[in-house]
């Protein structure tokens, strides 16, 4: 089939340039929202929407990379919050396993202790009992 050239209903090659089609302008004249006498002065015309979306992209171009930034702010505070609790709970653990440590040492057996480690023990007691005011 030869370029320009359509197939109609019936199978025949009929050019796409034919001289006899014809479009009517005046039928549809009344119906013509963008008749410029219609809009009175100061008044925009409505635009196609080619040009809607083209505003619309150039108008919100950078309030993409704000709603990133906005979003990355707030995961960065978040983990500094979590950071912190993670901190707070983890100096919690160690204060409860030194105070553990440090009720084992009171509690200890001394009736087998040797008279130098006795002494050891001694005064670690006294310096632990010092610490929660107990003497």
């Amino acid at each position: 089939m030869p370029k320009g050239t359509d197939v109609s209903a019936s199978r025949d090659h009929t050019p796409s340039s034919d001289a006899n089609t014809y479009i009517e302008l005046d039928d549809d004249v009344d119906d013509n929202p963008l008749a410029v006498e219609a809009y009175e002065e100061g008044e925009e015309l409505p635009c196609s929407m080619g040009v809607k979306k083209a505003k619309v992209k150039t108008s919100s171009k950078g309030k993409g990379v704000e709603d990133v930034a906005t979003k990355l702010d707030y995961m960065f505070h978040k983990i500094v919050d979590m950071m912190e609790q993670f901190n707070a709970k983890t100096a919690q653990m160690l204060e409860f396993k030194e105070r553990k440590l440090e009720m084992e040492i009171l509690y200890k057996d001394r009736s087998q202790m040797d008279p130098e480690t006795l002494e050891f023990h001694k005064e670690h007691c006294a310096i632990i009992r010092g610490k929660y005011g107990k003497k």
